[in-house]
């Protein structure tokens, strides 16, 4: 999972739609997990990406208009990025 919400950094939610399927699928027959489970993991996973300017495009699209520096990304954002790794999970033990 920490890798998945660290390519949120560098990649885009589509990226991960489109091609984290696979993964999920062969991760869980190997580790005998529903796919369907790690399919909704690595959704919200890959739409966390809150702590870079560049993660996200409405990230950027208030970076230089709100005077916002790379650190308040960095210091609001991976509290929240933890902050809803650790949502999904509990909801995904206690929902499917």
């Amino acid at each position: 999972m920490n890798v998945i919400f660290g390519q949120a950094l560098r990649w885009d939610h589509n990226h991960h739609a489109k091609n984290k399927h696979v993964f999920d699928n062969f991760a869980g027959t190997k580790l005998g997990l529903p796919p369907q489970k790690l399919a909704i993991l690595t959704a919200v996973a890959s739409s966390a990406g809150f702590a870079t300017p560049i993660s996200y495009q409405t990230n950027l699209m208030v970076y230089g208009p709100g005077g916002y520096k790379f650190k308040d990304y960095l210091r609001i954002g991976l509290p929240l990025q933890f902050l809803t790794a650790i949502v999904a999970l509990l909801a995904l033990s206690i929902l499917h």
